[in-house]
């Protein structure tokens, strides 16, 4: 993220993406959000980009689903040329 982002007036600094085998899930500590990811989910994704990026389309847009505190949440890429 070049800029501080706000959502719901929390100021978000950084995304931290990191491999947790346990449990796909998204949470916000001291400025920053943090999306656990296992390693399966981050091979897919990683899979997914790389087609993308030789010109296959990116479809679905879904990347994951993580648990938000009590809430099941969806993650979605967008790609921009």
């Amino acid at each position: 993220m070049d800029e501080t982002t706000n959502i719901d007036n929390k100021k978000i600094k950084a995304l931290i993406i990191s491999c947790n085998n346990e449990q796909d899930k998204l949470s916000y500590v001291a400025s920053n959000l943090f999306l656990e990811l296992e390693d399966e989910v981050i091979n897919y994704i990683l899979d997914r980009l790389i087609k993308c990026s030789v010109g296959h389309d990116f479809y679905p847009a879904e990347f994951c689903e993580v648990s938000f505190g009590k809430n099941d949440v969806t993650i979605y890429g967008f790609l921009e040329k």
